[in-house]
Parts: C-alpha cells; structure tokens; sequence
C-alpha cells in the first residue's frame, strides 16, 4: 500500500486513493506549519502513480527548487521527496505501491483499512459491517449490492466516507468539467440583479446564464475569498447569516442549492454536490478562495 511520511522519522501514513494536505481540519492529513496553506495541495493515485498536485496555496508545493505553478500537478516516484510551502523537501513518499480502500467515521475520525479483499466497519449499536471486494467488476459489494463511495456508508448513527480505489463513478468518469480541480468566476451586474457563473477547468469552460438560486452560492464565495485560504475555519457562514443576507429562510436556501447542484450537473459538471458544504447550522462554498474570483458591473 502507498504510504507518505514526513521526512527524516516521521511515521509512514498509509495513503487511500486521493488525500489532501493542509492546515485545515478537514483534511486528510494535518500540517500544522505556519506557512503552509488551510488546503494546500493533494496526492491522488492517478493511471497507477501517485501524482502531487498544488492547490493554489500561498507560498506553493516544491519537488527540489522547482515551484509548481498553481493548480499544477506533477507524478512521483518512490522515494521522491517534496516540500509544502517551503523548498526544504521535507516530505517522503515512502511508497509507490497503489492505495488501500479506507472508510473514516465522520463523527470520530476514525479509519479502518482493507485487508485480503474486505473492508469491516464498527456500528454505533456495537454491530459492524463488511464490505467485500469484487475485482473482477472494480467494485465493492455489500450484502450483494453495490457501494457507491459518492456517498456516505451509514452505519447506525454514524456515518463513514468511503475511499475504494479502482471502483469508477460513472458520474465522475462522463464528467467534462470537474470542481475538485475548476476555477469559478461569478459575474455580477452592477445592480447586484443578475449573476452568472463561469466553470473553468483545464481547456474546457461553460458559462451558465444567470440564475436566481446563484445569490447564495455567490455570498458564501464572497465569504470565502474575504477570509481566505490561510484563515483556519475560513469561508464558514451560519444559515442564520446566510439567510439574512439573501433575505430567504432556511428551506429556501436548501432548494436554491439543490438548484445550483442541477445546473452544473447539466453542465457535466461531474462533482456538481461538493459545491456547498455542510456542517451542523452552517454552509462553505466547496472551493478554497484561490480558485474563485468575482467581476463585477457586467450583465
């Protein structure tokens, strides 16, 4: 299994299909150096390598003297050292060997590793549950059906986050546009009435025509860009505050979500659902404020 440490004697991590470093909380794993960036870059198990890809941190992803550009990405091999925020390459990729299927609880952060082809999770009754490998169809089976790992793994009451290297969303693999690695652009008229928004991602682009559900999704980027990527929490707005700004309670923001949700979706923006996240009584906008960007006074 791939494995990742901080270099000289840091512990080897045990790496899943795609993994994000950062400050920030929510990441996959925690760099608590003042330099680096609340989401600062990610490796991801791409055409059976390990490819380290920047996520348009402040002070950029090093591999020797060379900085990558933002949003850049570049494949290491084993023993390949990098540097986050900083040239010293003080990160070792210890292991190039392809990822393990994972499941980390939500709630307690938690992870449970595959072995010989099954994957067993705790339930909070004192139960647990197994998923099973099916190679030969690049999928994972429970009790005969499908998993998705799009979605969370329920398990009384808590809930797991799946990483199954190998098993394909089909969502994601149509997809011609992608948030997890797009630029968006909000293009505000000069009356605050209209606003579009523009997908950018790589060669490929789509501007969707202005929308009413996009007023809330543009206040959380206007939050987001206002705070930063260095802020710890950044970009975090009450549903309380967001509803007063956009003058809607909370059930209208919800449907306004979903809408915004089936506009990209019919842009074949395949991750159309990370858009807003969500934690107890408040919502982010799902991308760090280095990929977003506001024009005003257009229509």
């Amino acid at each position: 299994m791939g494995s990742l440490r901080r270099y000289p004697n840091g512990k080897p991590i045990i790496l899943t299909g795609n993994v994000m470093l950062g400050r920030a909380p929510g990441c996959d794993i925690i760099v608590t150096d003042v330099w680096v960036s609340s989401r600062h870059a990610s490796l991801e198990w791409r055409n059976n390598e390990w490819v380290l890809r920047d996520l348009g941190s402040r002070n950029g992803t090093w591999t020797g003297t060379r900085r990558l550009p933002s949003g850049a990405s570049v494949a290491l091999k084993e023993k390949d050292r990098f540097g986050l925020g900083s040239v010293d390459a003080n990160w070792e990729l210890v292991s190039a060997s392809p990822p393990v299927a994972c499941a980390r609880n939500l709630q307690t952060g938690a992870q449970f590793y595959a072995s010989d082809g099954s994957l067993t999770v705790p339930c909070s009754d004192g139960t647990s549950i197994t998923l099973i490998e099916d190679a030969e169809e690049s999928a994972w089976v429970r009790e005969g059906h499908r998993v998705n790992p799009s979605f969370p793994l329920f398990a009384g009451e808590w809930r797991y986050a799946l990483s199954l290297p190998g098993v394909v969303d089909e969502t994601i693999a149509q997809a011609r546009l992608l948030l997890s690695r797009a630029h968006l652009t909000f293009f505000v008229s000069g009356d605050m009435e209209h606003i579009s928004i523009e997908v950018r991602d790589g060669a490929e682009q789509s501007r969707m025509p202005p929308r009413a559900p996009f007023w809330p999704v543009y206040v959380l980027a206007e939050e987001r860009i206002r705070d930063g990527d260095e802020a710890e929490d950044g970009g975090w707005l009450s549903l309380e505050e967001l509803g007063k700004r956009c003058g809607m309670d909370r059930r209208a923001l919800d449907i306004y979500f979903g809408r915004v949700r089936a506009a990209l979706s019919r842009e074949a923006v395949g991750d159309s659902d990370s858009i807003v996240e969500a934690r107890s009584g408040a919502r982010r906008i799902g991308l760090p404020a280095a990929r977003l960007s506001v024009v005003r006074g257009g229509r």
